[in-house]
């Protein structure tokens, strides 16, 4: 790797923006703005470019004049010698179209701080390319129903990893994500203490959303409510590195993960879904809205007469269509959470 270089090591972490030819190769500009350090490679390209006419210079000297050839003929070979390095110079400097460099960063590393992460040289192996949205996807993902009343994000997980080819099941799914603790709901004064659903699973799996007491229904008396985005993703990080989780969505972010061939997970909250919500607090004292939920994976879209349908495996409803619009009413409620689990 470049020395020079300070690699974004999860771009969905920050904002990302192409720059153009023009603000990379007019560099003083660009350094003045981003820092000297992000335009070394650029830089380097041009002192390569005064290298190789110095090396031709050196070839030249060192070996046609002791072989008696006329100076203008020594001179051509020369200029020839240093048109090749001029080319080699200018597909040094064309190569930084592929350079992205990320905006509104404070340096996670030691020192002095920076609105600017770092530079990704693209033709490193380890950096993702853009992905060009398709019109259309349909992946065949397997449809596999939940075991449990609440092994919904368990369930959508082996789909998208059977996909990929990774066979697991649903109970070795819930055992690797584990339990936040309590596992069921405890009344402290006013508060409603329970677990956490960025830690694990909250409740039991076998639960549900609501209890009765006299008839009613309540959330209160829940005994079971699920697990948010960010523990499935580590989930599926440890079979499929290339698994992220997407926090504040956009459409945007569905078409791209299933146009690269990615199933993704969907939180939402169904229209026919128990209404309200209530505030939970953790056992660390952070408070949580509590809501009926549910995930299921989207496996493709297809826009037709200008409208475009999604295509859900659902693992208790099985196959969903719904419409963009259904799609985002149903997503904001979840904060338009996501996991792509990548190949």
């Amino acid at each position: 790797m470049n020395p020079f270089f300070l690699p974004s090591k999860n771009k969905n972490d920050y904002p990302i923006r192409q720059y153009t030819e023009y603000e990379k190769l007019n560099h003083h500009d660009f350094a003045n703005k981003y820092g000297y350090s992000h335009i070394a490679p650029i830089l380097q390209a041009k002192s390569d470019k005064k290298n190789t006419f110095t090396k031709a210079f050196d070839y030249t000297y060192h070996t046609l004049v002791s072989a008696g050839l006329p100076v203008a003929a020594i001179l051509f070979i020369a200029f020839l010698s240093f048109q090749n390095g001029q080319f080699e110079y200018q597909a040094k400097v064309a190569s930084a179209k592929v350079y992205e460099v990320t905006e509104s960063f404070q340096s996670k590393q030691e020192g002095p701080s920076s609105d600017v992460e770092g530079v990704i040289d693209q033709n490193q192996e380890d950096t993702e390319e853009s992905v060009v949205i398709l019109e259309n996807v349909d992946l065949q993902v397997p449809l596999i129903k939940q075991i449990y009343s609440l092994s919904c994000e368990v369930a959508s997980l082996e789909m998208a990893l059977k996909y990929h080819g990774v066979e697991t099941n649903q109970d070795l799914l819930m055992e690797e994500l584990g339990i936040s603790a309590p596992l069921k709901i405890q009344k402290q004064g006013s508060k409603i203490v329970w677990g956490d659903p960025d830690e694990g699973f909250v409740g039991d799996v076998k639960g549900w959303f609501t209890g009765k007491n006299e008839g009613v229904e309540s959330l209160e008396l829940a005994t079971g409510w699920g697990v948010n985005n960010g523990p499935i993703a580590s989930i599926a990080k440890e079979y499929l590195p290339n698994s992220y989780e997407v926090d504040n969505g956009n459409i945007t972010d569905i078409k791209e993960a299933l146009s690269a061939g990615n199933p993704v997970l969907w939180w939402h909250v169904r229209p026919d879904s128990f209404a309200g919500s209530i505030t939970i607090y953790t056992q660390s004292g952070e408070a949580k809205e509590f809501r009926q939920m549910h995930v299921g994976v989207i496996t493709g879209y297809k826009t037709v007469n200008g409208v475009t349908n999604y295509t859900i495996n659902d693992p208790y409803f099985e196959e969903l269509v719904l419409t963009e619009s259904e799609l985002l009413d149903q997503w904001q409620l979840q904060d338009y959470q996501l996991v792509v689990v990548g190949k």
